[in-house]
């Protein structure tokens, strides 16, 4: 062993896994890993020979104008989208209607006497025929102990009510369903119908029992005379409702003494806005004159007061006997000396004007403070009742417009009401032809390849699957294994180098 070498083993580090030790331990395990991949694909060919083939025979619908519609005219515009999404609802109704479990229970009895028994009958003279023969035999025997093992199984499950007992005619029941296949084809109106059975010719048969099956009831649904009888009483019954509205309508209208309760709103808030303007304007008016009045007090009797723009006759009359006082004043100025008596008296006279027309102010604004405050209050009361007027008006506005709301929901229901009626006017006429809104393309035939059991997917992944219990198997074994077989494995599993190894003796010295 090299330096190299001893130094890698020193460090801890031991030889990797290579491929050809996993060779070596494949061929040591050849033999029970063959085993295992020959067991399962053994297994999967007696699954297949168990397993008969199945045949699924199929037929394609399409689902034209829903015949509930058929009779309403067609037009383009908007109306196409509500056309389409009709076709969808139609496609729909018709999937439910042939998934509905009552067809299949209807045709039982006719399936159940169609179903083929398996019988293969006496044995052929030719003996190659005998031998295909006595094969068959064979498997049917080997599938009624693959029965018997599964309904034995099943035992304990249904004591428990973990699985139904079933009997062989719900059993065959259970199988019919699981038959019969329904599928939409998207963005088409095509459904595609299937039965799948051992038996090809009994797969296109009974498929062509349910279909016709579904045509009759379909016809069945759609010609219910229930329905009309249910739409005609909930049109009457909404008429009335109708009528009943239309005198509650006329009776608020009458009662509010109005032609239309939007008129009477818009009076009732003009009206308002009017008397608020009024109102400001006279509350303003009242400041301004208790403002006036309160200099006019400030001022005092002995001081001269002007004359307000709004002062009445009797007011403005003190200013001109205050101006001719004044100027025969200055006149007696030139003439007289202040203490003279002429020019006293002259002063008495204005100071008496000024008191009379200060008292007159007084009278004047208080008056007028009077005939305003008069005049809001009666404003504010007028306001009052204008608004008790508009929030009555507008309660009866409010219940009017309810009752108009109930009106047109009526009215847009009676409408529909009156369409469904007229549809199914039109169902009925339909049903006596048997007309329905889904056709069959093409009767169901038998089927000439089998649809499964897909025997080469089965065997491959069964080879796959065998093979990867093989290979799972040897590493098992090679790990639990206690024997050391190279010294790479001494190396690998103790983390020590390998100084010398000892060659295994063959024989004995001469």
């Amino acid at each position: 062993m090299s330096q190299t070498d001893l130094t890698a083993a020193d460090a801890g580090e031991g030889p990797a896994f290579d491929l050809r030790d996993a060779l070596a331990a494949l061929f040591r395990h050849i033999r029970p890993a063959l085993l295992i991949l020959v067991a399962a694909i053994v297994g999967a060919g007696i699954y297949l020979l168990l397993t008969p083939a199945e045949y699924t025979a199929d037929a394609k619908l399409i689902i034209r104008l829903g015949r509930e519609k058929a009779g309403a005219p067609l037009q383009g515009g908007a109306n196409q989208n509500y056309m389409f999404s009709e076709r969808a609802q139609n496609v729909n109704n018709e999937i439910e209607i042939l998934r509905d479990p009552s067809i299949v229970r209807d045709e039982f009895a006719a399936l159940k006497q169609m179903t083929p028994t398996g019988d293969p009958g006496p044995p052929p003279a030719d003996w190659i025929d005998w031998f295909i023969y006595q094969g068959r035999q064979v498997l049917r025997s080997a599938k009624a102990v693959k029965t018997w093992i599964v309904e034995t199984v099943r035992v304990p499950f249904e004591a428990v009510g973990l699985l139904r007992h079933l009997t062989p005619d719900e059993k065959l029941y259970e199988a019919y369903l699981a038959s019969f296949k329904v599928a939409f084809v998207k963005e088409t109106d095509v459904i595609v119908t299937g039965f799948t059975w051992t038996d090809p010719h009994f797969a296109a048969q009974a498929l062509n029992r349910l279909l016709d099956a579904y045509k009759r009831r379909h016809v069945e649904v759609y010609a219910d005379e229930t329905p009309a009888s249910f739409y005609q009483s909930k049109l009457e019954r909404a008429r009335a409702d109708l009528a009943a509205i239309d005198a509650q309508l006329a009776t608020y209208l009458k009662g509010n003494n109005t032609a239309s309760f939007e008129i009477e709103q818009q009076n009732d808030l003009g009206t308002l806005a009017d008397l608020a303007k009024q109102k400001s304007a006279a509350q303003i008016e009242r400041e301004v004159v208790e403002t006036r009045l309160k200099r006019t007090r400030e001022a005092g009797p002995d001081r001269w007061q002007p004359t307000p723009p709004d002062a009445d006759p009797t007011v403005t009359a003190f200013d001109q006997r205050w101006a001719d006082l004044k100027t025969k004043r200055a006149e007696l100025a030139v003439r007289f000396r202040p203490t003279a008596p002429e020019y006293v008296s002259l002063d008495r006279d204005l100071a008496a004007l000024a008191r009379q027309k200060y008292q007159s102010l007084l009278a004047a604004d208080t008056a007028k403070l009077a005939v305003l405050a008069e005049k809001i209050q009666s404003i504010t009361a007028i306001e009052q009742t204008r608004r008790k007027a508009a929030i009555g008006q507008s309660d009866a506005a409010l219940a009017y417009g309810r009752l108009t709301q109930q009106k047109g929901l009526l009215t847009d229901e009676i409408t529909e009401t009156q369409k469904r009626i007229d549809a199914l006017k039109t169902g009925t006429g339909l049903d006596a032809q048997a007309v329905t809104s889904s056709a069959l393309v093409a009767r169901a035939v038998p089927p000439r390849l089998p649809s499964g059991p897909n025997r080469p997917l089965i065997l491959g992944l069964a080879a796959g699957l065998g093979l990867l219990a093989a290979l799972a198997y040897v590493a098992l074994a090679e790990i639990l294994a206690q024997t050391y077989r190279s010294a790479s494995e001494v190396a690998r599993s103790l983390r020590v180098p390998v100084l010398a190894a000892v060659p295994l003796q063959t024989g004995t010295a001469g």
